[in-house]
């Protein structure tokens, strides 16, 4: 008989509450959004470049850390200031250049929101007397300036 009046009562307690609790339209959708800003807050132009220089200086040091055994004197000057980068558009790629080392460096997601290691790098030393910006093949030039010339000449024998 204890147990008839307990689950009686304990229906009609509930049965209150939920005529008391109304449906509000858009409760869910709005409990998304705020959870959805406080994973993944909005981060400043500052706020990025401050993060992806962190995650470039980061790679640049693991990478020489491994590569040399006299690191220090190499990562002394090591800086945001001392590194210039160029983010490749539309990708998670970035190029760093560190005095006479190029480093290419690929990531799994965007490198200025997220602290992260790079999930490819590739690791270049400048040679000292290299002339990088000529072709190693001395009749490239030729051969491209030949192939321009060519082409109004054909046009004009196609009349």
């Amino acid at each position: 008989m204890k147990y008839i009046i307990f689950i009686s009562f304990a229906i009609f307690v509930g049965f209150q509450f939920s005529v008391l609790a109304e449906k509000a339209p858009g409760t869910m959708d709005e409990f998304t959004k705020v959870e959805e800003y406080y994973r993944n807050p909005p981060a400043s132009d500052e706020q990025k470049k401050k993060t992806l220089e962190k995650n470039l200086m980061s790679a640049i040091k693991i990478s020489l850390i491994k590569k040399y055994i006299d690191h220090e004197s190499i990562l002394k000057d090591l800086s945001s200031s001392t590194i210039g980068y160029e983010m490749a558009p539309g990708t998670f790629n970035c190029y760093v250049k560190y005095k006479q080392f190029y480093i290419f460096l690929m990531y799994a997601t965007d490198p200025s929101l997220y602290l992260q290691t790079p999930i490819e790098e590739r690791f270049y030393i400048k040679p000292e007397n290299a002339n990088l910006n000529t072709s190693s093949d001395p009749n490239h030039q030729n051969e491209t300036k030949t192939k321009t010339e060519q082409k109004p000449a054909e046009t004009e024998s196609k009349k």
